[in-house]
């Protein structure tokens, strides 16, 4: 695990992590860290109930509308539309997302590290290839990216590069991430009343 250093210092000193497959070692170290941690089978086999709990319990009218059209929609859309979900149940708010993708990227990127803050680590989706056949996510951080083939897979490297990388999770979204840390990651993280309250709702769906 990296300390105390930014996204473009840890670049800068471990290079295997900047590579095309460098999110192999992202997993692989994570998993030595946390050997019982299993995201990924646990976040496929469980997110259909988290669905179901979040169709109840969100008041955002548009949020909940579009959770209950998830039926119509491909694995990667009914994800991002949980991710949704939870930032609404969380916040009380529909989650602002960004249609112009990576162009728009070095714009954000640049307004806030001119005050200052640090870039982290975001998904970007694109629909389709330059062969129009198929789509890809992107795990991006600094001028880096890992391209991973569904928004699932780059759901689970993202939150492990944050941990491997030892940074702090974006303020908008830090519920979230302590969220999908502490009940899918099962890493041990500080959570609010509200995570707190999700989680419970999740399990007495699950038993």
């Amino acid at each position: 695990m990296c300390k105390n250093s930014g996204v473009k210092e840890i670049c800068e000193l471990y290079k295997s992590f900047v590579r095309s497959d460098g999110w192999l070692l992202i997993n692989s170290d994570f998993d030595k860290l946390h050997p019982g941690s299993n995201f990924l089978p646990k976040w496929t086999s469980m997110k259909n109930d988290l669905l179901e709990v979040l169709k109840l319990n969100v008041t955002n009218i548009a949020i909940k509308e579009n959770l209950k059209m998830s039926h119509e929609m491909d694995d990667d859309s009914k994800s991002v539309a949980i991710i949704k979900g939870i930032h609404a149940f969380l916040y009380s708010a529909g989650m602002r997302t960004d249609p112009s993708g990576s162009k728009e990227i070095v714009k954000i990127r640049s307004f806030y590290e001119g005050k200052g803050y640090t870039f982290q680590p975001v998904i970007i989706g694109f629909d389709y290839n330059q062969a129009n056949t198929k789509r890809y996510f992107l795990v991006h951080f600094e001028d880096n990216y890992y391209r991973l083939e569904s928004f699932d897979k780059a759901l689970e490297v993202l939150l492990k590069t944050y941990y491997i990388m030892d940074l702090k999770f974006p303020v908008s979204s830090q519920s979230i991430f302590s969220f999908l840390s502490a009940f899918f990651l099962d890493v041990q993280a500080e959570i609010s009343p509200k995570v707190k309250s999700l989680i419970n709702l999740l399990q007495s769906k699950l038993i």
